[in-house]
């Protein structure tokens, strides 16, 4: 359903901080950079309007999946005016807009869930593990086979991966094709479902990653994982989840220290929810304005964290390039470590089989990031 009149008239948002413009960064020696360069996708078969249809789907009727782009030329006119920074209406539905963007999303789902099927079918994943009380809290955990410590006698270190989906679509098992490459250095690999809109708002969301964080700390004696902490890392809305997990404050709320979250990687990920409350998206993700101040990473800096990593394309949307800009230097101006990777000649599918290829300086970057510390 459509916010009422009131309800818009309520989405008091906080303006940009002008210190963090784009014109006004210093990336220095932590930025990490690759001249390999993606040759352009074509040809590839074009998405259906809306999401994919998998179990997880919560979708909308198809007259509320509108083109961003499309109206009257009256609408058009209406639409000149800023909505936020320098956007008019149909522009940041535009840099919103992803599926749309890149119509072969679809392939990139399609070949996810077959490689994924392979990757659980041959290698020992602990399916469906429960960490909360609703459905979609649940876990798959994959072990490397030196599944009662690792190679060198010590507790396996575990990367935890939350999946994107814009809050609201795809699943844990279609990201079980990340695992293997960690797998092989010994890394185990989680992947996180939490439930989606509308069954929940984004704040539960933030909640329920951080309790299945958790819930892997706490049972890391039975499966030989490192117990003084773990590594988070995500793409998209997952990118928003794992950027939201760095903060440490709501460890004291599992009785664990702030120093369980080891490090982070977070890729293509949002980091203002203004922009996308301000955007079509917010028909069916209804973000009030308290959850924008709370739950957008870029308004809840961390005093203290582990380092980060994150990762955008640079085919990514404009909006999404600009996000990770501010928030890297937004980090940096705090005194923390985050470094950024260049994904040249990638948009934002395709970055997310980044963390995967073993030789891309991303998935080094995570693997050095977890052998320096474990």
């Amino acid at each position: 359903m459509s916010p009422s009149a009131a309800q818009v008239k309520n989405q008091m948002f906080f303006a940009i901080d002008c210190r963090f413009a784009p014109s006004a960064f210093n990336m220095g020696a932590d930025r990490l950079e690759t001249s390999d360069a993606r040759a352009t996708l074509s040809g590839l078969k074009r998405g259906r309007c809306g999401r994919d249809t998998r179990a997880r789907q919560v979708s909308m009727p198809h007259s509320k999946c509108r083109d961003p782009a499309a109206g009257s030329g009256q609408e058009r006119g209406k639409m000149s005016t800023k909505v936020f920074l320098d956007y008019d209406q149909a522009q940041l539905d535009g840099e919103m807009n992803l599926r749309g963007r890149w119509p072969e999303h679809q392939d990139y789902f399609d070949r996810w869930a077959k490689d994924s099927q392979r990757v659980r079918e041959s290698n020992r994943c602990l399916s469906d593990l429960v960490y909360g009380d609703s459905a979609g809290q649940k876990l798959d955990l994959f072990l490397p086979v030196e599944r009662n410590g690792s190679q060198d006698g010590g507790p396996v270190p575990l990367l935890a991966f939350v999946h994107g989906g814009y809050w609201k679509s795809l699943d844990k098992g279609d990201f079980s094709f990340l695992a293997p490459a960690y797998l092989e250095r010994g890394i185990a690999f989680a992947s996180l479902n939490y439930d989606l809109s509308p069954l929940a708002d984004i704040s539960q969301m933030v909640a329920q990653v951080r309790r299945g964080l958790a819930w892997l700390l706490k049972q890391s004696g039975a499966y030989g994982l490192d117990p003084t902490g773990l590594y988070v890392a995500g793409h998209s809305a997952g990118g928003h989840l794992a950027a939201m997990a760095m903060n440490p404050v709501w460890t004291g709320d599992f009785g664990l220290p702030p120093s369980v979250i080891k490090g982070g990687c977070s890729v293509s990920g949002v980091y203002d929810l203004e922009p996308v409350a301000r955007s079509f998206q917010q028909v069916e993700l209804q973000i009030s304005a308290d959850i924008v101040t709370s739950q957008s990473p870029i308004r809840t800096v961390p005093q203290r964290a582990a380092p980060l990593i994150c990762a955008v394309g640079s085919d990514e949307t404009r909006e999404f390039i600009r996000q990770q800009k501010v928030y890297v230097e937004a980090w940096r101006q705090k005194g923390l470590t985050c470094f950024d990777v260049d994904l040249a000649g990638d948009n934002h599918f395709s970055s997310a089989d980044r963390l995967a290829q073993v030789d891309h300086p991303l998935y080094q970057a995570v693997v050095d990031m977890i052998s320096s510390n474990s």
